[in-house]
C-alpha cells in the first residue's frame, strides 16, 4: 500500500489483512512510538 512492494507469503499468510508490507509496517510503528 505505502511502498508498492508486495506483501510476503509468510506475512500475508501470518496477517491476511495486512495492508503495508514489513517494513512500512516497522515504520509505521516506529512513527507511532516516537509521537508519544
Amino acid at each position: 500500500e505505502d511502498c508498492g512492494v508486495q506483501i510476503g507469503i509468510k506475512r500475508m499468510a501470518s496477517r491476511p489483512m495486512a495492508t503495508k508490507c514489513i517494513d512500512c509496517k516497522n515504520f509505521q510503528e516506529d512513527l507511532e512510538k516516537n509521537a508519544l
